[in-house]
């Protein structure tokens, strides 16, 4: 087996962004040798901590846990629902970590962001981008906008 590298190297994944880090493995064959690095999940903390400031990691991992148990594709407020005759869909449902809400009954969260309901509610479902969506809902609004603000002190 021809070694793959010939010296050691070493990798700063802090410096890369979150968004990019992956599963890595590093084979370091000089004398047939093969090192594993395991790969480690990418959790909802992880993207708390990419996303927000430090000062609101705290209050911003209570409020994922309490919304969705930080389940990145957890669907709720189903009862919510009502379908909105001016864009032929439904809405009011809520998607992902931060429990982004869809839509109300005078208001389209999906085509206010130039999106289908269906759309916006599959980009709700990548964790990183519900994080940055809460986010600019925070800023907007502080945490009154989630029905888990009260977990807060």
């Amino acid at each position: 087996m021809q070694p793959l590298i010939r010296w050691g190297i070493v990798i700063l994944l802090a410096l890369v962004p979150l968004y990019y880090a992956q599963a890595i493995t590093i084979e370091y064959a000089p004398s047939d040798t093969v090192l594993i690095i395991p790969e480690r999940e990418i959790t909802a903390e992880d993207y708390i901590e990419e996303v927000f400031p430090k000062y609101l990691w705290e209050e911003a991992k209570a409020i994922s846990w309490c919304e969705s148990r930080n389940i990145p594709d957890a669907h709720g407020d189903t009862h919510l629902m009502h379908y909105d005759a001016k864009y032929g869909e439904m809405v009011g449902d809520s998607i992902g970590l931060y429990q982004v809400r869809t839509g109300g009954r005078d208001w389209n969260r999906a085509r206010a962001n130039g999106m289908s309901a269906e759309e916006f509610r599959e980009m709700m479902r990548d964790p990183l981008e519900n994080t940055k969506y809460a986010y600019e809902i925070y800023k907007r609004n502080g945490w009154g906008a989630w029905s888990c603000k009260y977990v807060l002190k």
